[in-house]
């Protein structure tokens, strides 16, 4: 094919436009070299076609990859900065800060209604930074990213596609739970969310491929779940039923 494209390029001049050619000849000489212009399209078209694969099998996995590591960043320095504003804005403490302040200076199997999951995680981040502002808003903060993390990665094990999965979990803002009542308020249900979409994950996988690694993470995150909220039993009953629904969840 190479051959033909060159010797018609470089005759193409010569063969039409040469002195002393009547107009009949010069659509004589045009109409043979017809045939040699639909091969050279042809050629052309497959090296085209060729290079567009090329880049999609070399090129398009780079930019995925950097087009998650950017989003995960961007959520990376949007929760960072909730942490800096909420420290910002006033040092006073909202109604469930000052109720972890109070209930996990005691480690204890209950307090009051909720489950006590919170509070011992709580107490850890005291025993780090301080009992401070700082601890609560980092171990939210550190929360609500998680739960941005695990929805992409379960967004991951379904849909398959990069720019899907990044479209979904960046859905969550759309949710005046997550953007907003979460990071204003809320800390049993931030944790709770958290254990809901770790156990979603773990359930994909172990749905996709079983292991005991995978049955392990499943159950720990399924019992600190129940441990974070007590409803969060409705949740895991309905993943069962839904799992047992389908082929691979009966195996």
């Amino acid at each position: 094919m190479v051959p033909v494209v060159k010797s018609t390029t470089q005759g193409l001049s010569s063969l039409i436009w040469a002195a002393g050619q009547t107009p009949a000849e010069k659509r004589a000489n045009l109409s043979r070299l017809i045939p040699h212009c639909g091969a050279i399209l042809v050629y052309w078209d497959r090296q085209i076609g060729t290079m567009k694969n090329l880049k999609r099998t070399t090129l398009q996995p780079e930019s995925d990859e950097q087009l998650r590591n950017s989003v995960l960043l961007l959520l990376g320095v949007y929760f960072f900065a909730n942490l800096v504003l909420r420290i910002l804005v006033s040092p006073s403490l909202a109604f469930d800060e000052s109720e972890m302040v109070v209930v996990s200076q005691v480690l204890a199997w209950g307090y009051s209604n909720p489950p006590p999951l919170y509070p011992w995680v709580q107490a850890a981040f005291f025993w780090v930074f301080g009992v401070n502002l700082v601890a609560l808003a980092m171990l939210k903060n550190l929360l609500l990213f998680g739960v941005y993390l695990s929805a992409y990665l379960c967004a991951r094990e379904v849909l398959n596609d990069q720019k899907s999965s990044l479209v979904a979990v960046l859905s969550l803002f759309l949710i005046p739970t997550f953007v907003w009542e979460a990071l204003r308020s809320q800390t049993h249900s931030v944790l709770a969310t958290f254990m809901a979409s770790l156990t979603l994950l773990f359930f994909l996988r172990v749905m996709r491929h079983t292991s005991v690694v995978g049955y392990i993470g499943l159950g720990l995150a399924a019992g600190l779940g129940v441990l974070s909220y007590y409803n969060f039993a409705l949740f895991a009953g309905a993943l069962g039923v839904a799992g047992l629904s389908t082929g691979l969840g009966r195996r």
